[in-house]
């Protein structure tokens, strides 16, 4: 699929979210988001982080979309404790490059631009 590009300038947001799933709970609709971290660790891109994705919608003109598989505990809890320190190093990680590339835009976790409690952290869980 041929993508827009994003235009660096008018990039705002660096999205952190969840896939509000529990670790047994299988996560398949990754496209249209720019990182996805599994409970591994692994990063994949499935959209380039120079092209506009479509995972959220109304921001996709000027957002950077991370997901991490997680954040329900196995007995149907809420938890930042459903994510891994090795997914929160790599969202870390991806955030601070993004955050260089994008230098207007500003890290914000999903619960901000849209309703829920979703990735159940803050940005100070992420950058320490």
């Amino acid at each position: 699929m041929k993508r827009a590009k994003l235009i660096p300038e008018e990039v705002e947001y660096i999205v952190v979210g969840s896939t509000m799933t529990a670790p047994d709970e299988e996560f398949t609709d990754k496209d249209g988001m720019h990182f996805y971290i599994d409970r591994n660790g692994v990063v994949s891109t499935p959209v380039e982080d120079d092209e506009r994705g479509n995972f959220l919608p109304r921001y996709a003109q000027n957002s950077i979309v991370i997901i991490i598989e997680g954040g329900y505990t196995d007995d149907g809890t809420p938890s930042a404790k459903s994510y891994f320190r090795n997914q929160l190093l790599s969202v870390q990680g991806i955030s601070q490059t993004m955050l260089r590339k994008y230098p207007n835009a500003a890290l914000t976790m999903w619960h901000e631009l849209k309703k829920g409690i979703n990735p159940v952290v803050s940005a100070k869980d992420i950058t320490g």
